[in-house]
């Protein structure tokens, strides 16, 4: 969790932050917890709840992420917010899920995670139901918890100062460049980490990428994005 200072410029900025706990490990692994490590769950969620009541950037408390916790465990987070007297909404899950104990969660997290036109944004019809998730597509209904735009260029003078002359204005990639451009993905596994969806996007839109330069792709990527 960031220090009380990065908390302390939100609030004086003006930027809403939903906190909580961080997906992916031992907050999720709730198969191999112990009571010893129930605890330990308890007595952060706590402890962050202290922390966090007094910063009006903080709007929610969110105690899990992609699953819902398993009721006792949430049953504790659920009485440790109480008596640590937290004073905003909290979010049983980022998924769009809904809990024995509190009901709907209210928000979804159902991407997307890649480049996609900008009507996307503008659908309040629910279309496709995403494999593996209970929350359809379309940007304009729900509360998105996570998504983002996926790959991501940098403008010309960023990527100017961070790759090395050799790769400067090399395009289209070739076996020495490839990772850098792929740089500005996310991660490397999976669907994330390479340009093809972005660059394909660009094409339908834009033309072709074959005679274009390194500079005039970063000019033209900061409009698609």
């Amino acid at each position: 969790m960031p220090s009380d200072v990065w908390f302390d410029v939100a609030d004086a900025v003006g930027v809403l932050v939903i906190a909580g706990l961080e997906c992916c490990d031992a907050w999720q692994h709730w198969d191999a917890w112990s009571t010893d490590t129930l605890e330990v769950g308890r007595s952060s969620v706590a402890t962050l709840a202290r922390q966090l009541r007094i910063h009006p950037s903080v709007l929610a408390f969110a105690y899990s992420s992609d699953e819902l916790p398993p009721v006792d465990v949430e049953a504790a987070y659920v009485e440790a917010l109480q008596q640590a007297l937290w004073p905003n909404p909290t979010i049983a899950s980022c998924s769009n899920l809904t809990s024995k104990l509190s009901g709907a969660t209210g928000v979804k997290m159902s991407g997307p995670y890649n480049w996609v036109p900008p009507g996307y944004w503008y659908l309040s019809t629910p279309s496709v139901v995403p494999h593996g998730t209970s929350s359809p597509l379309g940007g304009a209904f729900g509360f998105l918890t996570e998504g983002g735009p996926g790959a991501s260029p940098m403008i010309p003078r960023s990527w100017a100062a961070t790759v090395p002359d050799n790769v400067l204005m090399q395009w289209p990639p070739n076996a020495t460049s490839q990772a850098y451009w792929d740089a500005h993905c996310a991660n490397p596994q999976g669907l994330f980490g390479k340009l093809d969806h972005f660059s394909s996007a660009m094409v339908a839109r834009y033309g072709s990428l074959t005679n274009t330069t390194a500079h005039q792709f970063l000019t033209a990527s900061q409009v698609a994005a």
